[in-house]
């Protein structure tokens, strides 16, 4: 019933924007009547209290307990098999070996090995357009003073929409259009564009928030134009945190689900999808070894930017 799922749709869409809109307007009011006085002696350092320590103490464990303990029970998971049903569990790369090379690890529902590639290539498409859209939206609300509040308020719009309305969004235009399999991926990576530009804006808006406007004063007054001054002066310095949200929006890819569930025909898998399907045919450790796989390549490549990033202004 795709008309009473775009009611509800509009009804979560009008009701999350609301909150943004007051969001937005109390933090103008908190900027407003906060003096830099007032700022100074909120950030004057205190000497730490023993119960102050132990309540830190407590915190630290719990973020660490809740946030770290169901990823590595997955983790531990994926590499648990037993022998026969009579047998303990111990070490043993099972999972791996039937993902990775047997195709009824899947239940016949799709190549763990081409949801991975899946995978990849479009969370690598989606960061490669997101980041341009983004740092356009940037531009605009940097040199458009008086339109800034509304210029952000409409990129950070996605983040309030949930990504199961994004993709019926999409579900229902590709309804009325005839593409095949081009036009499936085509609306997949549209659809993990806009979940991710909230993302990547946030990253870059601040770090080109940092430049001083007298840098591209200078440029324009020795005779440089608009596009010189950016792609000399402004693109080079923005370039680290460029980088960053390339790699928020190649691991917000990888892990999304809603819409692409939404979105996504049979001859289209991705790892959440394929992961979805192993544990709706009670195969939890098969999903636990693709949950690794997943964790794996996230990691990696964070691992990789933190290392290859650089040139954000300011460090």
């Amino acid at each position: 019933n795709s008309g009473a799922a775009a009611a509800l749709s509009l009804f979560s869409i009008l009701t999350t924007t609301l909150l943004l809109l007051w969001y937005n307007a109390s933090q103008r009011r908190l900027a407003r009547s906060e003096t830099y006085q007032n700022s100074k002696r909120l950030l004057e350092k205190r000497p730490a209290t023993l119960s102050g320590k132990l309540l830190a103490l407590f915190y630290t464990v719990s973020s660490f307990l809740f946030i770290l303990g169901p990823i590595a029970s997955v983790v531990i998971r994926s590499f648990m098999a037993s022998s026969s049903r009579s047998a303990a569990e111990s070490f043993s790369l099972k999972w791996y070996r039937q993902l990775l090379s047997l195709e009824r690890a899947t239940g016949h529902m799709g190549s763990a090995l081409g949801a991975l590639t899946n995978s990849t290539l479009i969370a690598l498409l989606v960061a490669l357009c997101t980041v341009p859209v983004a740092l356009s939206m940037c531009i605009a609300i940097r040199r458009r003073e008086g339109k800034q509040s509304f210029l952000e308020l409409l990129g950070m719009l996605p983040m309030t929409v949930s990504s199961v309305i994004i993709g019926l969004g999409y579900y229902l235009i590709s309804a009325r259009l005839r593409g095949g399999l081009t036009l499936s991926y085509t609306l997949v990576v549209l659809a993990h564009l806009v979940i991710a530009i909230p993302f990547v804006l946030r990253t870059i808006l601040p770090e080109y928030r940092k430049i001083p406007l007298s840098y591209m004063h200078s440029s324009l007054t020795l005779g440089a134009g608009p596009v010189k001054t950016f792609l000399l002066i402004e693109l080079p310095l923005l370039k680290g945190a460029m980088f960053t949200g390339a790699i928020f929006a190649f691991a917000l890819s990888m892990g999304e689900f809603n819409a692409t569930l939404t979105l996504a025909n049979s001859s289209i898998t991705t790892l959440p999808i394929v992961m979805y399907r192993l544990i709706g045919s009670y195969n939890f450790q098969g999903a636990c070894a693709l949950g690794t796989i997943l964790i794996g390549v996230c990691t990696i490549v964070f691992i990789v930017s933190e290392f290859a990033k650089g040139g954000t202004y300011g460090r």
